[in-house]
């Protein structure tokens, strides 16, 4: 997993410019397809759909997913409502206060 920019056409374009290394042996990264499509709470209840870019290292032929700055690593919310959770429960609230305030399931909350 690759970390990037939230502007899709300018990680594309870098992308296919071969200006995107692999982290691990730093050559050029090359495009291979999408991930599956995923949806994503955001802020204020919005529903985000993404559906990530897959690539492939051209030195070690590792595959690598790109994920928008904005999305955490297996996480369903944006980076924008888990920081408003972790803000609230801060505060001292509980998880079922954060959970009511975000509007999102206990469960999701605690875990």
């Amino acid at each position: 997993m690759l970390i990037v920019d939230s502007d899709v056409l300018l990680v594309e374009r870098q992308l296919r410019g071969g200006r995107l290394a692999c982290p691990s042996c730093r050559a050029a990264l090359a495009p291979w397809g999408h991930g599956r499509a995923r949806e994503i709470r955001g802020d204020l209840g919005a529903r985000l759909f993404l559906r990530p870019r897959r690539t492939r290292c051209s030195g070690c032929g590792v595959t690598h997913v790109l994920l928008a700055e904005v999305f955490w690593p297996r996480w369903a919310d944006t980076a924008e409502v888990i920081g408003a959770g972790l803000e609230i429960a801060a505060l001292g609230m509980g998880h079922r206060q954060v959970a009511a305030a975000l509007g999102l399931a206990e469960g999701t909350v605690r875990g």
